[in-house]
């Protein structure tokens, strides 16, 4: 995906649901998220990644910072509780427009619109501290690659730069094979709890574009242990699309709670409403059980339900586009608009390649840990990058 489609595919999310695009949190799609929350999230993070940093044996110049793919400003305003001058960038106009109504520092914070691979617009050398969170991951890795080599050139000599990026998919590993990752990565241990049956009455199914439906779906527990209710990590059913080929098309749609716990070899039938992709075509529903901010069955060997869709335009709809003699996906004249659903892709760069390219660039990995950030479906690494003086 060339930069060109990212702006269009932020715009759109800018527009429609900006903090759930940030926060894909599936309890707040829809303009769910309480805004006093979402910024909330940003403050106790940013306090989180600061101790995680000076940990490290490292300490923070209080100068001047930069938040790298802002959105609305989340992050920004929180560092502002940590640094004198604070810089946001982002490639979406929508986004950066919301992020001056949401500003409550003034002219020490300041948000700028980028949409060009590089940072050309700050000198060299100008911040103490460079961040970017869930930002890189969804850009190819020649732009990722682009923009690490960037926060190097932006920061100060003894300046300290961090980043969270994925490094595998989690979905197609053999998570039983040897991992290829630093041994200062954290992750998440294997449980037994992880042993399930997942199907449905269902072999197929004939949908039109954004509708809503129900799906009967029968979930055994295979393990040995129960399945308890939780608050922190509950266990749920969920969903995800997929093209025919097994690529995503959409991460994390519907959710059910398990009503109650659920003991070895029981089984339950669990109602899941999934939400349709917006553009017709041939799909595969992917449905699996999920330990929320863990991990999905489907990663720790469970074979997730896969029904095969065909999603279509209403007959009607498509007798009206004919008659109007055009191929056109938007007419204001017909009063007809069908604008593609923004896309929200997902790449991930090996822990190897990243160290190499801030080498090249001039400074030096010094810890990566893993928060997850990535969700469940890849596993993710933060970097602490130095910049010597």
């Amino acid at each position: 995906m060339e930069l060109d489609d990212v702006e269009r595919n932020w715009e759109t999310f800018g527009r429609t649901d900006p903090l759930w695009a940030i926060l894909t949190h599936a309890d707040r799609k829809d303009n769910r998220w309480n805004i006093d929350d979402f910024f909330r999230t940003g403050e106790q993070w940013i306090a989180h990644l600061k101790e995680e940093i000076e940990a490290s044996g490292v300490t923070l110049s209080s100068g001047r910072s930069l938040d790298f793919g802002c959105g609305v400003g989340r992050l920004t305003q929180a560092l502002c509780k940590h640094f004198e001058r604070c810089d946001g960038v982002d490639i979406a106009d929508s986004m950066i427009s919301l992020a001056r109504r949401y500003n409550r520092y003034g002219e020490r914070c300041k948000y700028h619109v980028n949409k060009s691979d590089n940072l050309g617009l700050f000198a060299d050398d100008t911040f103490d501290f460079v961040y970017s969170l869930i930002v890189l991951q969804h850009l190819e890795p020649r732009f990722g690659k682009r923009y690490i080599a960037e926060f190097v050139r932006v920061l100060k000599p003894g300046g300290v730069a961090a980043f969270q990026i994925p490094s595998a998919y989690l979905g197609v590993r053999n998570h039983d094979a040897p991992s290829e990752r630093p041994e200062f990565v954290e992750s998440a241990p294997l449980t037994h709890k992880y042993r399930a049956s997942i199907t449905s009455p269902i072999r197929k199914l004939v949908i039109q574009p954004r509708q809503r439906l129900t799906v009967k779906v029968i979930v055994c527990n295979k393990s040995n242990i129960i399945w308890a209710l939780s608050v922190g990590n509950p266990l749920r059913l969920g969903n995800h699309w997929l093209n025919l080929d097994g690529s995503i098309v959409q991460l994390d749609d519907g959710r059910t709670d398990l009503p109650r716990p659920i003991s070895p070899d029981e089984e339950v039938a669990l109602p899941l409403t999934v939400t349709a992709p917006a553009s017709p075509g041939r799909y595969l529903l992917e449905i699996d059980l999920v330990e929320e901010h863990i991990a999905w069955f489907g990663q720790r060997g469970v074979v997730p339900l896969r029904l095969p869709v065909t999603n279509r335009l209403p007959r009607t709809f498509v007798r009206l586009l004919r008659g109007l003699g055009s191929k056109v996906v938007r007419s204001r004249k017909a009063g007809v608009a069908i604008e593609p659903e923004p896309l929200m892709e997902m790449h991930c760069i090996p822990p190897a390649e990243v160290i190499e390219v801030v080498a090249r660039a001039g400074a030096q990995v010094i810890r990566i840990f893993n928060e997850g950030a990535g969700g469940p479906d890849y596993e993710s690494c933060h970097y602490v990058v130095s910049k010597p003086r």
